[in-house]
Formats: C-alpha cells, structure tokens, sequence
C-alpha cells in the first residue's frame, strides 16, 4: 500500500489476492498503529468502493477518499501530509483481509522530483 498526496494505491498484487472486492471496510487500531482491509458487502456500513470486476481492473486500486487519508496521518503524526509512504502487507486470506503495520513504513522520494530520463 502506498500513501500518496491525494490518494491510498493498493498493488495490483493485493486486489488479486482479495480477488477483485467491490467493497472493502477499512479497519484501524490507533494504540498499535495497524489497518486493515477486508472484503465485504455493498451495504456494509462504512464500506470503501474498491475494485471493479477481474477483466474490467486495470492494475492498482487508488482510493481518493480524504477520510481514509486524514485518518492515516492523524494515526501517523509523523507522517507529512506531501509526502509518500509505503507499508508491505499482510494477507490473511480466510479473512479476505490484509493487515498494515503503519509503523513499519517506508518513506518514498517525491517522484515528480527524481530524474526520470
């Protein structure tokens, strides 16, 4: 999962392994800094529009909602708000579910920065 400016990217290779969700509910422990996704239905409360169907998704799942992101960095107060930031995650597939320790993140170089040749 990366942390960007505007949006939360989800790898291509965690919307195949959730095999495809529509929906997903986002899950957060604010004392041990960890969230998690997991599949669920369209009238779960709280639920996150993720992916469209398996010959429709085209690679990463970006989630633009500013909820998702105001909540990550009031979790992470160290984070920055221009900055990139990705945690690996851990499937647990008889869940449907992926869990994200935050505080094992990677700091990202701004790549509108970097020289791109």
């Amino acid at each position: 999962m990366t942390v960007n400016k505007n949006f939360v990217t989800f790898s291509k290779g965690i919307v195949q392994a959730l095999e495809y969700p529509a929906h997903v509910l986002v899950a957060f422990n604010k004392d041990t800094k960890v969230m998690g996704i997991q599949v669920c239905r369209a009238k779960t409360r709280g639920v996150f529009s993720f992916s469209k169907a398996v010959g429709e998704q085209k690679g990463i799942v970006q989630v633009g909602h500013e909820n998702l992101k105001e909540t990550l960095l009031t979790i992470m107060s160290e984070w920055k708000s221009d900055k990139r930031y990705r945690v690996e995650g851990i499937h647990i597939p008889e869940d449907k579910a992926f869990v994200f320790a935050l505080k094992d993140f990677e700091e990202l170089s701004d790549f509108r920065k970097s020289d791109n040749k």
